[in-house]
């Protein structure tokens, strides 16, 4: 951490416990320290003048002392709250095209920012490309695909209820004790069959053959898709998640595991295209999806790739758009 003031004082008051009484130390009597040891050099351009007003404004410096490539972090001591104050000076004061905090962290001098800036205005006033119209499909297509999505949703009902189904019918009817027992089992089995073997008996060869690339909407990759998302979010990956059992799980349906892995989400999507190397963590709620539907079409993204060592936070979405893999660094312990 960066000191943003430093002030000499006689003596430090203390509690009486011998901790120093931070309460009665005396508000900062200096000014801001810009630590950057080079010489202060100046704006060349007109961005580079506003955004170092707007920098040295958070600060509480003159626009003077401030050059433009001072580091925000390193030099001159800033943090995250000011990295906030600053982006909010900048919209409220229109510097640049939407800037973010992100932006700021990957550019942390006022020549850097600026020419990211003037970059991202002259991008945004060249003409876009007219965007190419969606692909239609006929009603008889979307009306053939939705019958075979109920033929499938009845035939997993069925499935459910097979066990409790026979156990009626066996007898008749009848209700007992010993038919309540029986009915009990049949839950057992049904709850059991369901959401912990049918994904591991469909889910292969659901997603057999599926490769990147772009396919029509409503058609049979897509239903492939659509069935294995449901019978995934019936199974037991909720409940399995952030347990060592997860990456057994997701070995068996065939993604590709590596060793000492902490898996806690439980929205993954196709298996077959998803790698995490080993000692990776990914957070809760993270969502692992290597397809999409846009314009009339599903695109299957090459394989996800979650490196070795990586760390995923919590609600990440992920999605491979034309790299061959969406690789994630290793993200320091420490932080």
């Amino acid at each position: 951490m960066v000191p943003s003031f430093m002030d000499i004082v006689l003596a430090l008051p203390t509690m009486p416990s011998g901790k120093v009484d931070r309460k009665l130390l005396p508000a900062p009597s200096g000014r801001r320290l810009a630590l950057s040891s080079g010489p202060v050099i100046a704006a060349g351009t007109e961005m580079e003048t506003r955004l170092r007003g707007a920098w040295a404004q958070a600060f509480g410096l003159d626009a003077g002392e401030l050059s433009v490539e001072a580091n925000f972090f390193t030099d001159l001591g800033g943090h995250s709250l000011l990295a906030a104050t600053v982006v909010s000076l900048l919209r409220a004061e229109k510097i640049g095209t939407s800037p973010a905090v992100r932006d700021l962290y990957a550019n942390p001098t006022v020549r850097s920012m600026a020419g990211y800036l003037d970059a991202e205005e002259q991008r945004g006033a060249m003409p876009a490309a007219p965007r190419a119209p969606g692909l239609r499909h006929r009603r008889g297509r979307i009306a053939r695909a939705g019958f075979a999505q109920a033929v499938v949703i009845y035939l997993l009902l069925l499935v459910i209820t097979l066990p409790v189904s026979y156990v009626y019918t066996i007898n008749n009817g009848d209700v007992s004790v010993q038919v309540l027992l029986q009915l009990l089992c049949a839950i057992l089995v049904s709850y059991l069959g369901v959401r912990w073997a049918v994904p591991l008996v469909v889910a292969r060869p659901l997603a057999w053959g599926i490769k990147p690339g772009r396919y029509p909407l409503w058609g049979i990759t897509y239903l492939r898709l659509w069935a294995l998302d449901m019978v995934l979010a019936i199974g037991p990956l909720p409940v399995v998640s952030g347990s060592p059992l997860m990456a057994m799980y997701l070995r068996v349906l065939g993604a590709h595991i590596g060793r000492r892995t902490t898996i806690e989400t439980s929205t993954v999507s196709l298996p077959g295209m998803v790698y995490v190397g080993r000692d990776a963590s990914i957070g809760y709620g993270a969502t692992i999806r290597p397809w999409k539907v846009e314009d009339g079409l599903v695109t299957v993204a090459p394989i996800i790739t979650i490196g070795p060592g990586a760390f995923v936070g919590a609600r990440t979405p992920f999605w491979s758009r034309a790299a061959p893999s969406t690789r994630v660094p290793a993200w320091p312990s420490s932080q």
